[in-house]
């Protein structure tokens, strides 16, 4: 994807937007700026964001949001999201997590993927079985830094990265199961708080796979065997709160975490 000349006000945009993301305060929106970008315009954004932080980070994981037909519909989408997730966000099973560390912070339960090998060209629901060497369960945590949600759209969420903060990675399984009637829960102590299905991203995790490796790939991103792919939330979004989660993947494990 080649770079536009940006207007003043979308150069401002992005200044105040990079600096605000930098000391991890509240973030501007693309309205306070009186600009109407393109979703190719809002992932150049997005784009330039990801770069920067790359200086001092690596990229680990990628990830699609608003997977589901109702979270797209409630910010005006018709697709879903991409973004990078970086190794300074990633935690294992068992991992303690402080409240603290965000301001306002939910969680969602997903499944990843690792490839055998480099992907260079675009996958299709036919091939893209054949390239999986492993499953992962998966927690992320987005903090969403913009304050009023009534005015948040998805091109505001692209050009931020998506709200990323933490994943949590859990043991990586054989890749033989089948991942769309798997039931993931979640629970906060002794209660559960949420429920799902594979199939809740997208209606099928395979389709979900192949829009983010070719959305990623038309971003000029490399995907490699060491990154993982996030198809999206599965089971209900939740507030982070303080306390003891278990998320329960059927086959492939759970994840457990504490909140402090």
């Amino acid at each position: 994807m080649k770079d536009k000349i940006y207007s003043s006000k979308t150069l401002l945009y992005r200044s105040e937007m990079m600096a605000a993301y930098k000391k991890e305060v509240s973030l501007p929106y693309l309205s306070d700026f009186d600009i109407v970008l393109t979703s190719d315009e809002a992932y150049q954004i997005q784009k330039h964001l990801v770069q920067e932080v790359s200086e001092n980070d690596t990229i680990v994981a990628y990830e699609a949001g608003m997977t589901s037909e109702g979270s797209q519909k409630k910010f005006g989408a018709t697709q879903p999201l991409a973004a990078a997730r970086f190794t300074s966000g990633l935690y294992f099973d068992t991992t303690e997590i402080k409240l603290s560390e965000f301001q306002n912070p939910i969680l969602e339960t997903e499944i990843g993927y690792r490839m055998k090998s480099k992907i260079t060209k675009k996958v299709t629901l036919g091939t893209v079985k054949g390239l999986v060497k492993e499953i992962i369960p998966m927690i992320e945590i987005p903090d969403i830094k913009h304050p009023d949600m009534s005015r948040l759209t998805q091109k505001d969420m692209i050009a931020t990265n998506g709200a990323g903060a933490v994943i949590i990675q859990g043991k990586p399984m054989n890749p033989n199961v089948e991942i769309n009637e798997e039931t993931i829960t979640l629970a906060l102590g002794k209660e559960e708080i949420s429920r799902g299905k594979g199939s809740d991203a997208m209606g099928d995790q395979w389709t979900s796979l192949v829009w983010l490796i070719n959305k990623t790939l038309d971003q000029g991103y490399p995907i490699t065997p060491e990154h993982i792919l996030m198809t999206g939330t599965v089971g209900q979004i939740v507030p982070l709160t303080k306390g003891s989660y278990t998320a329960l993947y059927g086959s492939l494990g759970m994840i457990k975490f504490i909140v402090i």
